[in-house]
């Protein structure tokens, strides 16, 4: 919902109720939430990003009535984006996402923090240097939305050249 020129709030409640046929015949299933998603614009060059997500379900698949837990319960990202001028960006992204457990192992909640700066030489030709996950070494991250298991992810620094044709 566009509230004003510089702010916009999107939310949404949801709920699923599905059928899933597992090896030992077939097992009713839901998940609820809210998700909250806001965009405010704090200068004409710096804007600012917040979304919130509240997950639960119940999975019969597991055991009667089981919590899902490989979907986090609440998961958080913050982001701004700031342009300094007409050749230079400067983000800022932080991310917080509860515990989950995948295939019998827990994985615990984690914040990330990552940053990244653009430079535009020229009209076409851009430069960026991003450092992920800058709070921790490293963390687990659970693959709750594929087949895999879980991965361990590393802090990282990236450098990136791109010209568009």
């Amino acid at each position: 919902h566009k509230l004003s020129d510089r702010l916009i709030i999107d939310n949404t409640f949801f709920y699923d109720d599905y059928i899933r046929e597992g090896n030992d015949g077939t097992n009713a299933e839901f998940i609820y939430g809210y998700e909250f998603n806001g965009k405010y614009v704090a200068m004409q060059d710096w804007k600012l990003d917040l979304s919130y997500v509240y997950h639960y379900g119940r999975d019969g698949q597991e055991l009667p009535d089981a919590p899902i837990l490989t979907l986090p319960k609440h998961t958080v990202i913050a982001s701004s984006y700031y342009t300094y001028n007409e050749k230079t960006d400067f983000d800022i992204s932080y991310y917080f996402l509860d515990d989950t457990t995948r295939s019998g192992t827990k994985v615990a909640s984690y914040s990330r923090l990552d940053l990244r700066f653009e430079y535009r030489f020229i009209e076409n030709f851009r430069l960026s240097v991003t450092a992920q996950n800058i709070l921790e070494d490293e963390h687990i991250e659970s693959n709750y939305d594929s087949l895999q298991g879980n991965s361990v992810v590393e802090r990282a620094f990236i450098a990136k050249a791109s010209y568009e044709f």
